[in-house]
């Protein structure tokens, strides 16, 4: 049975555009993640950090901390952000994340913005 002499079928060809936008999107993506430079914040010393995350535990603050190591690439990790929700003689948890007091670079108080203004 013969629908149209004219018309050529490309085979598979027609089925590879089906994930091409979603595979760009996702190679975009990646990129961007692999190129981002996270640039080294201020190092502090012991007795601020103990300060600001006093304050955090006091106040009930987010706190964004730069840990001291380098990701593969040279850059520093991203920022570790959350409640602290308890401490012991080696690790800070925020929020279920162990972070080892000594490895801290950086800790800032995490602003709240109202979202409904």
């Amino acid at each position: 049975m013969e629908l149209n002499r004219y018309y050529e079928d490309r085979g598979m060809m027609k089925y590879f555009g089906f994930m091409l936008s979603e595979h760009n999107a996702q190679i975009a993506n990646d990129d961007a993640e692999r190129y981002l430079v996270i640039p080294g914040k201020e190092e502090m010393s012991q007795e601020h950090i103990y300060e600001v995350f006093e304050t955090a535990i006091r106040n009930s603050q987010q706190v964004a901390i730069q840990i001291n190591t380098r990701a593969p690439g040279g850059n520093f990790m991203p920022d570790i952000v959350g409640f602290v929700k308890g401490y012991d003689e080696e690790y800070i948890y925020i929020d279920d994340t162990p972070v080892n007091i000594n490895l801290i670079r950086h800790i800032e108080l995490v602003k709240f913005e109202r979202w409904f203004e």
